[in-house]
């Protein structure tokens, strides 16, 4: 069942809720695996993250960077995820259509590759109110993705992870869902 993210939205907690929901925990994380977590928040420059990122690479996976400063807004994001991951035209600039871009990103569209979004700057997201949507988003989106569903459920193939590492400067977060059952990490 494909949630509706427009709903969603209308109901998202504010970001100082997003950031108190983070629970502390001490799991590890990894990137290139098709298990969450599959958002990381995690410090700039992280080598932790950084091997991950360069061992997807190198199993022919495919790495985006797209920055935090060009996102001020819903309306900006989407056109900044467009733009940088070249979604198609029809793309609908909504949550509902950069999910449905983000899981065909990682499908046929680019030869079913393993896929990391990395956002710089990402500090800048914990001021944004939809923050915990655009979490949540990328988790559902992932979660999909990662277990090879289509929007319906159904199994749709195994083409690998599709993760999202967020630049920042406070200490690492992971989430498998929602913000509300979120966990806080620090990386090995």
């Amino acid at each position: 069942m494909a949630t509706d993210w427009r709903a969603a939205e209308r109901a998202a907690p504010t970001s100082p809720q997003a950031e108190d929901a983070l629970a502390s925990s001490t799991a590890p994380f990894d990137l290139t695996s098709p298990t969450g977590p599959w958002v990381v928040f995690a410090p700039t420059g992280d080598t932790h993250v950084a091997r991950q990122l360069d061992a997807l690479r190198d199993a022919g996976g495919i790495v985006r960077r797209l920055d935090a400063r060009a996102m001020s807004t819903p309306e900006t994001l989407f056109r900044t995820f467009a733009r940088e991951l070249a979604f198609p035209g029809y793309f609908g600039h909504n949550w509902n259509a950069l999910a449905d871009c983000l899981k065909d990103l990682h499908g046929d569209w680019h030869g079913n590759a393993d896929v990391a979004i990395v956002i710089e700057h990402a500090d800048l997201l914990w001021t944004r109110s939809y923050l915990p949507l655009f979490v949540a988003v990328l988790c559902d989106t992932a979660e999909q993705a990662n277990l090879a569903l289509d929007a319906d459920g159904l199994p749709n193939g195994n083409p690998g992870p599709l993760s999202t590492s967020c630049s920042t400067s406070r200490p690492a977060t992971c989430a498998n869902s929602a913000p509300d059952s979120a966990t806080r990490t620090t990386s090995p």
